[in-house]
C-alpha cells in the first residue's frame, strides 16, 4: 500500500512538471513591471497597473487608448470607477453589467474577483502581471465562479505561463 502511494505521488509530480513545462513559453505573456502613469500605453493595449503615491495599487482599463475605468486597491478589496470618476457599485445586478461594452463588462467582473479575494488577489495580479492576467481573464473568471481563487486556478496559471512562477 505504501509503495502504491509513493508511486502515485511520484507519477503525479512528474506529470505536473511535464504539463507545466510543456505549456509554458516565456513569449506567451509579458510582465509589466515598473509601469508608471507615463508608460507607453500602446505596449499595454488594455490594462495598466501601477502604484499610487500613497502605496495603494491601481489598474486602469483602456479601449483603443481611451480610459474606460479604474480599480483602486482598498483595505477590503477594491473600489471601481467609471472614466469620469463615478464609483461603480459592484453589487449591481448582472443584467445592468450585461448592457456594458464587453471588455468593460470583463473589467467589472475582475473588480468583483478582486473585491471577493482582497489583498491576496491584488498581490497575485501584480505578481503575474496585469497584462497577462487580462489576456487570461476568461480562465480566471471561470475559476472564480467555481469558488477557486486566482492563485489556485490551474487553467489561469497555464494560460499566463512563466509569469505565474513564484506567485
Amino acid at each position: 500500500m505504501q509503495v502504491l502511494s509513493v508511486f502515485t505521488a511520484l507519477m503525479l509530480a512528474l506529470f505536473a512538471n511535464v504539463v507545466y513545462s510543456a505549456a509554458i513559453d516565456s513569449s506567451l505573456s509579458s510582465r509589466d513591471l515598473n509601469v508608471t502613469e507615463k508608460a507607453d500605453f500602446s505596449d499595454f493595449a488594455d490594462v495598466v497597473g501601477y502604484a499610487l503615491p500613497d502605496g495603494r495599487r491601481k489598474i486602469d482599463f483602456y479601449t483603443n487608448g481611451v480610459l474606460d475605468g479604474s480599480a483602486i486597491e482598498t483595505e477590503n478589496g477594491a473600489q471601481f470607477f467609471e472614466a469620469d470618476g463615478t464609483e461603480i457599485d459592484l453589487n449591481e445586478a448582472d443584467e445592468k453589467i450585461a448592457k456594458r461594452v464587453s471588455k468593460w463588462r470583463l473589467a467589472i467582473k475582475f473588480a468583483k474577483l478582486i473585491a471577493k479575494y482582497g489583498k491576496k488577489a491584488w498581490n497575485y495580479i501584480y505578481c503575474v502581471g496585469t497584462n497577462a492576467m487580462w489576456k487570461c481573464g476568461d480562465e480566471y473568471l471561470g475559476c472564480a465562479q467555481s469558488g477557486i481563487p486566482p492563485w489556485q486556478c490551474i487553467e489561469g496559471i497555464v494560460c499566463v505561463g512563466a509569469s505565474a512562477k513564484g506567485c
